[in-house]
């Protein structure tokens, strides 16, 4: 019996309880987030990779930073051959079974086994019909949890996983054929593995985000103007927006303002940002909304890239509030993303999966409550991810 069933029960007890962990962690106000990178490999059976994946930085939003998680799935073509090469009859039940192991910057994170498990094989003497079988070929791990580790220590945290480098990582998997054979019956494998490693870095937004910006956006119509627009809704007078701007390795600062336009319930505004002539890389925009007794909210984050052709802010929803879906423009071209909403409070609501496309309409499960929430996009394959949010009326 394949270990495949347990390992998904497992893995998805762990899911159900994240979003609950994340959200006991972050301070009052604050929202729970989580960015994922992920790395593709392949190869024939025993195989040790080396990579990179980036560190979480924390600049220039100011997170806070609450855990990393590893992981890996797998799907294993096997096939496997058995002769008996006795006068004796032999009677067995095989399995196959792999250790992985992950060292991140040099030190062992993760030691892993997991087995699969076949049914019994009864071979007879050798030089009769019989005495000979093989199983496969099959998936002996179809998919699977290879693992899900967590790392909350604070000096781990700050000292290996977080910075604006990156991880050095070794991944090592082993397998074994011969488990359970007894002496007498050689053993033929042929493997294929396909691995799939992540990490996933948790962390709190700082800052309280306004319910009433629907959309914003930064593009960059030259290197020099960066056109910043964003919508509202519930507009109020006396309420006025500061638009802040962090410049690579600097904090964020408030670079202009603007009154709110109460005329109409929902309103627009356009914000022409000039850039530095001497600036260069990618640039961080986020809006401050101050109402009229101090209170101040902010908007997420977007960036452009003055060294790219495309900016951050290019990732839309519409309509914006939706009902029962929204559309997804994602910018460049079509790949598969992994879509995540989630609530204000951090919780998944649903996820949905779509290959070869840059322009996604995504269905509504559930009807969902009035209230904030959070769209992610994520390559499995680059790791690259956008975020925005709507609001459901």
């Amino acid at each position: 019996m394949s270990q495949a069933p347990l390992l998904m029960a497992i893995l998805y007890v762990i899911s159900s309880l994240t979003p609950k962990f994340i959200q006991a962690q972050c301070p009052g106000g604050s929202v729970a987030m989580s960015s994922t990178y992920s790395n593709s490999m392949s190869s024939g059976g025993t195989t040790v990779y080396t990579f990179t994946m980036p560190q979480f930085n924390p600049s220039p939003g100011g997170y806070t930073f609450l855990s990393a998680v590893l992981s890996s799935t797998a799907t294993t073509g096997t096939t496997i051959s058995y002769q008996n090469t006795t006068a004796f009859f032999q009677d067995f039940f095989p399995s196959v079974s792999r250790t992985d192991n992950v060292k991140v910057n040099g030190s062992t994170a993760v030691n892993r086994n997991n087995e699969y498990d076949f049914d019994e094989t009864m071979l007879t003497a050798q030089g009769t019909p019989t005495d000979n079988a093989t199983n496969g070929p099959m998936n002996t791990f179809d998919n699977s949890n290879l693992f899900t580790t967590t790392i909350t220590n604070p000096t781990t945290l700050t000292n290996v996983y977080q910075g604006s480098g990156n991880l050095n990582i070794s991944y090592t998997s082993t397998f074994f054929t011969n488990n359970f054979i007894p002496t007498g019956v050689t053993v033929s494998p042929t493997l294929s593995d396909n691995i799939t490693f992540s990490v996933t870095y948790n962390f709190c937004n700082p800052t309280t985000l306004s319910s009433n910006i629907l959309n914003f956006t930064a593009e960059k119509e030259s290197n020099q103007k960066v056109d910043l627009k964003w919508i509202t809704a519930n507009e109020q007078p006396g309420r006025k927006y500061y638009i802040e701007v962090a410049l690579p390795g600097q904090e964020f600062a408030i670079t202009g303002s603007t009154p709110s336009d109460a005329s109409m319930n929902d309103a627009s505004y356009l914000y022409v940002y000039s850039v530095p002539p001497t600036a260069t890389g990618r640039i961080y925009f986020r809006l401050r909304q101050i109402e009229t007794d101090g209170t101040a909210t902010w908007s997420e984050v977007r960036s452009v890239d003055l060294d790219g052709s495309g900016g951050g802010g290019a990732f839309s929803i519409y309509p914006n509030p939706p009902s029962d879906f929204i559309n997804l423009a994602i910018p460049g071209d079509a790949q598969d993303w992994q879509i995540d909403i989630f609530a204000a409070d951090g919780s998944l609501v649903q996820r949905n999966y779509y290959l070869n496309q840059n322009s996604i309409r995504v269905n509504f499960v559930r009807r969902l409550s009035a209230g904030s929430y959070f769209v992610r996009a994520t390559n499995p394959q680059s790791g690259k991810h956008y975020t925005s949010s709507f609001v459901i009326r």
